[in-house]
């Protein structure tokens, strides 16, 4: 009629009924408690990642350790060789001063006779 009101809703949108507004509250909930649980595990993840650097730098740490240490131990084996050369070396001019006495003590002791 002309001058009534259409109280009705615009083309194509209509209230939702009772079940659907029940349905749409639980999945609401169900969203909340996702946004919840990935919240959570976002959390984790940043702790495990912060954990990962802390071992990573640990272990870069270690291996400078590691490197200083066998850099070292090298340098100690190297001088080890050198002084055992240097021993070896003074055994052997000693043996063969020993020797060169016993031959001249046996050369003099054959001359005594």
């Amino acid at each position: 009629t002309i001058g009534s009101t259409n109280v009705t809703s615009p083309p194509g949108h209509q209230q939702p009924s009772l079940p659907q507004k029940t349905e749409q509250k639980a999945l609401n909930k169900q969203l909340e408690e996702i946004r919840a649980e990935n919240a959570h595990l976002q959390k984790q993840a940043a702790i495990q990642e912060c954990e990962q650097e802390k071992i990573v730098k640990a272990n870069c740490s270690l291996s400078e350790n590691l490197a200083q240490a066998l850099s070292t131990n090298a340098r100690l084996l190297r001088s080890q060789q050198v002084q055992n050369d240097e021993d070896n070396k003074r055994d052997q001019e000693i043996h063969a001063s020993a020797q060169e006495v016993q031959e001249l003590w046996a050369e003099r002791t054959m001359r005594d006779r």
